[in-house]
């Protein structure tokens, strides 16, 4: 999981091999990273999650595909949690926004990976 962890490290950052082929692929013009920091858990996630989490949030620029209404390209706003609740398993909590799209305020898509180790 130690590699899996650092290759998490790289998502939406634009460096190391992961990061670099997502930024290309997903046409991200721009990137501000912020440090990963680590955050206590509220109690009731604790209790199954573990005491703590690294987190870190990314502003993202994209280029988006012609659409009615939409502009040339919207900034992207993404907050990334990772928690280990046990040795063997690992979870990267991603929620991405885009606000200055219609509606892209009122609504965000979250994502939910678990790694285990086999």
């Amino acid at each position: 999981l130690a590699f899996v962890k650092g290759a998490l490290g790289e998502l939406d950052t634009g460096s190391g091999g992961l990061g670099a082929r997502l930024s290309r692929r997903m046409g991200y013009t721009e990137r501000a990273v912020q440090r990963w920091q680590e955050v206590a858990l509220a109690p009731s996630e604790a209790a199954t999650l573990g005491k703590s989490a690294r987190r870190r949030e990314v502003r993202l620029q994209l280029r988006l595909p012609p659409m009615p209404l939409f502009p040339a390209e919207t900034s992207l706003e993404v907050r990334h949690v990772i928690v280990s609740p046990s040795p063997d398993v690992l979870v990267l909590e991603r929620t991405a926004q885009a606000p200055d799209v219609p509606n892209g305020k009122h609504g965000f898509l979250e994502e939910l990976w678990v790694f285990t180790a086999v």
